[in-house]
């Protein structure tokens, strides 16, 4: 037998992305991570595993990842403990960050 269809009890909001045009999604997200920089490195993060991006929009993607995360921190917090136990796998935005550590340091 099939899944029956919950009737009343869908959370509202997804009820209403369900039905959000392409347009108005695209505007709801850029509102929301246009002053939210962790939410758009997320959306960022989720969104390279999920669509097929050009290399040259996959670089954009990873440097504003990058770039995201690095204005999320304080000078120094971060990129002094890189490679320290705990931080695992070096990712290509922590390398990038670490690649750009001055020049980054300098303009804060």
């Amino acid at each position: 037998m099939g899944k029956k269809k919950k009737i009343g009890n869908e959370d509202p909001l997804i009820s209403m992305l369900n039905t959000a045009s392409k347009r108005d999604l695209i505007e709801l997200l850029k509102e929301i991570t246009e002053d939210n920089l962790s939410v758009r490195r997320s959306c960022i993060d989720s969104l390279k595993g999920k669509v097929t991006l050009s290399p040259s929009v996959h670089d954009s993607a990873e440097s504003s990842a990058a770039l995201t995360l690095w204005y999320e921190i304080e000078p120094g917090q971060f990129v002094g403990h890189i490679g320290t136990v705990g931080y695992g796998k070096l990712t290509p935005e922590v390398l990038w960050v670490k690649s750009h550590e001055e020049l980054l340091l300098k303009d804060r």
